[in-house]
């Protein structure tokens, strides 16, 4: 339950700054139809810290 509503309220705030709906996978939680959204779930960062996910 906690996932979804913290999912529901990142997915809203997304929304709103790009100022378009979004399609979201159901599978991958990914954002389908918005490159601009999609690349604003991850985010850059420091030098010797890396993040699991891999694209």
């Amino acid at each position: 339950m906690a996932f979804e509503t913290t999912s529901t309220v990142i997915y809203g705030n997304l929304t709103f700054l790009v100022n378009s709906a979004i399609t979201i996978g159901t599978s991958t939680m990914d954002i389908l139809d918005n490159k601009e959204a999609q690349n604003m779930l991850k985010r850059e960062y420091r030098a010797s810290y890396q993040h699991s996910y891999t694209y």
